[in-house]
């Protein structure tokens, strides 16, 4: 305990800091509260903890600026909040109808879920002191008759859809969710969102109310209060969410407008908020008949395996006593799921010997490795096991709801470099296990393999399903970065139509047959073309004779592009197209190493990779040219920045411009007014987001005309480093989302 003045003292150990309970520190950690000895008490992480755990030193750091700024004053400041928990009719009427009479901005939070008994309870406050806590369902009743509720109902909905009163909501997302689905509610004038706000701010850091509200206001930590058994503890706390949330937005403002281009940012992901919320809602219709096929031919596959597996394995591991089985009544199988089953498959049974540094793991790289060095067929039979269950996993996952459309939850978000994550929907529907419970549906929708994209179809017949993404996507950003450094020549090249990836294996083969890979640099672009044009590039269903993929050394290629473009070692390089291409195609380091050899002969990556360590090293930061700022928390020694926060930072401005110019086309769609049909639907209608690609359905008669429109929504300019760059589109379109191929002329 260390006391920085006799009224603050100051905990740095994680101790209990002069009060009767032990406290959880991850949570209360920036809480100022009155200790039992009498002077205040700021919880912080213990110094002996960061040293394992240094990515939280900024919450530490902000601690101690807390704790500094409240030993100026003895006693506890807290702000004062009074509000309506349990309210009359009248009381809600009378407080809805002032904030539209008045056009009054407030600060909004709901509890409860999308399941059979929908919102339990929501608040407004207009400010961080007063506000009503509307209920619905506490205690195990309904809090109002079903006439009153019903007019309850009927103002809030006037109110969520008035825009003149604008709207701040902690996660937005959600409350636009659990409304519009649930309560046929829709939000007009979301002009603020906190959880966005604060990420604008720090990336790298968690944005649950919670921390928010740690770093941007006094009220000490109160998020357990939610489970509480105290109706009044729980309106209480329904009533601080919505109060805090407005205290933080105010703090959080003048913080983030000091900084003009994230702010601006931030104000980009309030505009395409409303966008995201549709394709939350909108899903996409789902073929189940094609869904069922799809099973039942993995599921197939697997017995098959199964059968193959027992038939070679089953008896010599029934006889080393490691199958195991739920009931005595089941049958014996050798068991691919088990980790004891793979250990005695690899180092007893076949006798290899284990890992000098991981021990026996059986993970699927390791399986690769042994089943290419011997060509084992059983080892290839349990890794194509592994694989198909996975299959069939992910198949399960495909979940629709009762209107037969799988939906996702998207996150703007969700990943520090500002490219949206994408997870279980937060639609729900009751549980098969018949119990009462309800669970989520859908699933990530940006990691559905090709293959299965073909169930996911249009409305009807009459539409077609589109898909137009970015073509070279990050690439255009490192292409500027080392143009801005003197190093033109990958963004000249790909402003002239050459894909780097391509001239790599051009590089390749001059050195492969002995030649000075130089001369082709030495090629102007028009020599250039003409000689990539000679270069065929076989299809990927041909085999060569080591069974190779044909197209597998420009596979190779574009890997190596990608991850020496991100300051990847060679190694690093061998193990993903090892893992990628079934073992197939297994580079040793040294052959990798050559790869980006010459790759960096003619496009010079590691200058910019030495320029943003230069930077890290300078300012902590990186900018990106959509506006996003993010502070790299991890680094421990400005003067020795760590390679693994070279490798995230080399990755973060092509990923966030990537994703702004992605976002920017759906912003672009959504605000057309040429796009919207007089009802108020889309002519073109988004239904899926996934990284750099937007995929919807248009009326096939209006095709040329959806076309033209879709591409002129992904012109969007970037000015990186004083360079403008337009990073070109293309798409087509076809009978469902894995069939789009088909072009119009541009």
């Amino acid at each position: 305990m260390r006391f920085l003045r006799p009224d603050l003292a100051y905990d740095k150990h994680g101790a209990r800091g002069g009060l009767t309970t032990v406290i959880p520190l991850d949570r209360w950690r920036g809480s100022v509260v009155q200790s039992d000895l009498g002077p205040k008490v700021i919880f912080a992480f213990s110094p002996r903890y960061l040293l394992s755990a240094f990515t939280d030193l900024p919450y530490f750091r902000f601690d101690v600026a807390r704790a500094v700024e409240q030993s100026r004053y003895p006693e506890l400041r807290l702000t004062p909040r009074v509000g309506i928990l349990r309210p009359t009719l009248s009381q809600v009427v009378d407080f809805l109808s002032g904030l539209r009479r008045n056009h009054i901005h407030a600060s909004s939070d709901i509890e409860g879920y999308p399941d059979d008994r929908g919102i339990t309870m929501l608040s407004i406050c207009p400010d961080p002191t007063s506000g009503i806590v509307i209920p619905f369902w506490i205690g195990g009743d309904h809090y109002w008759s079903a006439s009153e509720e019903l007019i309850v109902w009927q103002y809030l909905s006037a109110y969520y859809a008035d825009a003149s009163c604008t709207k701040t909501f902690h996660n937005g997302f959600y409350e636009s969710f659990v409304l519009a689905w649930k309560h046929r509610c829709l939000i007009c004038g979301w002009t603020d969102d906190t959880m966005l706000k604060f990420w604008e701010l720090y990336p790298e850091l968690e944005k649950n109310l919670g921390v928010v509200n740690s770093f941007c206001t006094l009220e000490p930590y109160y998020k357990d209060d939610r489970e509480s058994n105290n109706l009044t503890t729980k309106l209480e706390y329904n009533f601080k969410d919505s109060a805090v949330t407005d205290e933080a937005n105010r703090a959080l403002e003048s913080t983030l407008a000091a900084v003009p281009a994230s702010y601006a940012h931030y104000r980009f992901n309030i505009r395409i908020a409303p966008a995201i919320s549709y394709l939350n809602l909108r899903g996409c219709r789902l073929d189940l008949d094609r869904l069922a096929d799809h099973h039942r031919r993995e599921t197939q596959e697997l017995n098959d395996l199964q059968q193959r597996l027992d038939d070679s394995l089953l008896s010599a591991a029934i006889s080393a006593d490691v199958v195991t089985r739920k009931r005595k009544s089941d049958p014996f199988h050798f068991n691919v799921k088990s980790v004891d089953q793979k250990r005695w498959l690899l180092y007893t049974h076949l006798g290899y010997k284990p890992h000098g540094r991981w021990g026996p793991v059986t993970d699927e790289e390791t399986l690769l490795r042994y089943y290419v060095k011997d060509r084992n067929p059983a080892i290839r039979l349990v890794i194509q096991a592994v694989r198909k269950r996975t299959r069939l996993q992910d198949i399960t996952k495909l979940v629709p709801n009762s209107d037969g459309r799988i939906r996702t939850s998207l996150d703007l978000v969700g990943t520090n470099t500002g490219r949206l994550s994408s997870r279980e929907s937060m639609a729900m529907r009751p549980s098969d296990s018949g119990d009462g419970r309800w669970e989520n549906t859908g699933t990530n929708l940006q990691n559905v393999t090709k293959d299965l994209r073909d169930c996911f179809v249009p409305d009807t017949d009459v539409y077609d399903f589109w898909q137009f993404d970015l073509r070279g996507a990050d690439a255009w950003t490192v292409g500027a970065d080392l143009a801005a450094l003197g190093h033109p020549t990958m963004l000249e090249d790909m402003l002239a139509g050459i894909k780097p990836a391509k001239v790599l294996m051009a590089l390749l083969a001059e050195y492969e047959s002995g030649r000075d890979p130089k001369a082709i640099n030495a090629m102007d672009r028009a020599m250039l073309k003409r000689h990539l044009d000679t270069i065929a590039i076989p299809d990927s269903s041909q085999r060569d004779n080591a069974g190779r993929p044909g197209d597998w050394k420009y596979d190779v290629c574009k890997k190596v592009q990608h991850g020496t473009n991100y300051d990847a070692k060679p190694g690093t390089i061998a193990a993903l197209v090892f893992a990628d291409s079934d073992g197939l195609v297994d580079l040793t380091d040294r052959e990798a190493s050559i790869y980006q050899s010459l790759y960096k002969l003619r496009y010079k990556p590691d200058e910019r990779n030495n320029w943003i360590r230069r930077q890290l090293g300078l300012h902590g930061r990186l900018t990106a040219a959509c506006g996003i700022s993010r502070k790299f928390f991890a680094i421990r020694n400005p003067s020795d920045i760590d390679d693994d926060i070279v490798r995230q930072a080399s990755a973060f401005e092509p990923q966030a411009n990537t994703t702004y110019c992605t976002n920017a086309a759906l912003a672009n769609l959504w605000y057309d007014p040429q796009n919207r049909a007089k009802s108020g639907w889309l002519h073109c209608d988004p239904l899926l987001q996934v990284h750099d690609a937007l995929a919807g359905q248009n009326h096939s008669a209006a095709r040329s005309w959806a076309h033209g429109k879709l591409r002129g929504y992904f012109d969007t300019k970037l000015v990186i480093h004083g360079i403008d760059v337009l990073i070109p589109a293309d798409g087509g379109w076809g009978r469902n989302w894995h069939d789009t191929k088909q072009k119009l002329l541009a």
